[in-house]
């Protein structure tokens, strides 16, 4: 491998990294900025679309475990962001997910996060 393509490969996953970390972050406003009207597409059967006020539970009541996870994502989005080395972004990107699945296990009455 020459140096010009390091180079390369070098700027091609320093942007994609951005492009992730900025798409995280809109996506992260989007929960914010809802109402709390969100749908889960399979999780109860095959090919089945529910919206969250329709399930019997706890989740259906507080929606706004969906606002936690987001304002995490925008805490640690600045973080993200400024990390150029691969080593500080794996461990701010791990941090965040366990953070996620901390607080998304907590507080769903679903024997699987990875449900929703």
């Amino acid at each position: 491998m020459t140096f010009l393509d390091k180079n390369v490969f070098m700027i091609i996953s320093q942007v994609l990294r951005v492009l992730a970390v900025i798409f995280l972050c809109i996506a992260s406003l989007c929960l914010v900025g809802s109402r709390g009207e969100f749908c889960l597409y399979e999780y109860i059967g095959q090919n089945t679309v529910w919206s969250l006020n329709e399930l019997n539970g706890g989740i259906s009541k507080d929606p706004s475990i969906f606002n936690m996870s987001a304002m995490t994502a925008l805490i640690l989005f600045i973080p993200l962001l400024l990390s150029y080395h691969r080593g500080w972004y794996l461990l701010f990107f791990v941090v965040l997910i366990l953070l996620q699945t901390i607080f998304l296990s907590n507080m769903i009455d679903s024997p699987s996060v990875f449900g929703l």
